[in-house]
């Protein structure tokens, strides 16, 4: 699998949680229309909203990540990193579920 086909699996991995957990999950699909350095997604529940860069394999966020994430951040928007280990740990699904209050199926 290519870094690009497993950013696509992460991403519909992240996608799958939010329905699972009631969370409403948008997705910045076009990066030449996307403001730079926009989170790949934006997560919103009933009890808290979150934004989320998604890296595969030794990926690092770029400047422009890093400045939106902060500026996410001091607006209050919880932001972070996800790689694939967060899935596999069960950190991502932990998240999810607590942006809509509700418990893992972990």
């Amino acid at each position: 699998m290519n870094r690009s086909q497993a950013h696509d699996a992460l991403i519909a991995r992240a996608m799958q949680l939010a329905l699972r957990y009631d969370v409403e999950c948008h997705h910045a699909r076009r990066p030449l229309y996307d403001r730079r350095g926009w989170p790949d997604l934006f997560l919103l529940g009933t009890q808290a909203a979150a934004a989320r860069e998604l890296k595969t394999g030794r990926a690092v966020p770029t400047a422009d990540q890093v400045e939106t994430g902060r500026r996410l951040a001091i607006a209050g928007i919880d932001f972070r990193i996800w790689h694939e280990q967060d899935f596999l740990n069960g950190d991502a699904e932990r998240q999810i579920a607590a942006l809509s209050g509700r418990q893992p199926w972990i």
